[in-house]
């Protein structure tokens, strides 16, 4: 598999809170790659993401699997 980076922090390294992994989700644009992560417990990454999962699909964003 080729190696890929990132484009956009999504959660300053599971650091961020809700409100701003979700407006940092909301700033993506076509081609980036979002690192975020789901693995820590009482963190914002994924209350953020379910936040912002709706305004994405909304503006026709696609997922794809690295």
């Amino acid at each position: 598999m080729p190696v890929a980076g990132f484009t956009v922090n999504g959660d300053g390294g599971a650091t961020f809170s809700v409100a701003m992994v979700r407006d940092t989700l909301d700033q993506v644009r076509d081609g980036d790659i979002v690192l975020a992560h789901l693995n820590r417990p009482g963190g914002g990454t994924a209350e953020g993401c379910a936040a912002a999962l709706p305004g994405l699909l909304d503006r026709g964003v696609r997922f794809v699997a690295l």
